[in-house]
């Protein structure tokens, strides 16, 4: 654990020098870093604060491309906190949601509107789906 305390010092640290520089790739880049460990620590919901600095910041300076890390790892974590509409979202193409105003807990969640056909098999069980998708998305 005191390693990880000196990763997560060490990885602050370097968020905080980016921005004070304003090199939005590393700030972007050290953001991540720090949730991710926060994320293999099971700390979930201060991972996705540091997540969400990453997307936010990605989103604003730079090239869409480079949201695929963000988008994955909030995918991730919303889906170990079993977020799982989130977690499709940002798994599943989430800078189409975002061009289109979208944001985890405002998206349209009618059949109609979906971006992911869900089987209406009344046997399925959600869940499963999710992760078989989620599988998928990241092989």
């Amino acid at each position: 654990m005191a390693r990880d305390d000196g990763q997560l010092g060490a990885a602050k640290r370097a968020y905080r020098n980016a921005a004070a520089e304003g090199n939005r790739q590393e700030q972007a880049r050290w953001a991540n870093v720090i949730g991710d460990i926060l994320k293999n620590r099971g700390e979930y919901v201060e991972a996705l604060k540091w997540l969400r600095i990453d997307y936010e910041v990605s989103v604003k300076h730079l090239p869409e491309k480079q949201l695929l890390p963000t988008c994955q790892s909030l995918g991730e974590v919303y889906l170990r906190l079993e977020y799982f509409k989130d977690a499709l979202i940002y798994q599943l193409g989430v800078s189409k949601v975002h061009t289109a105003g979208y944001f985890p807990g405002e998206f349209p969640v009618s059949d109609s509107q979906s971006p992911v056909a869900v089987p209406q098999d009344p046997g399925l069980d959600f869940k499963e789906y999710i992760y078989k998708i989620l599988y998928v998305a990241t092989a």
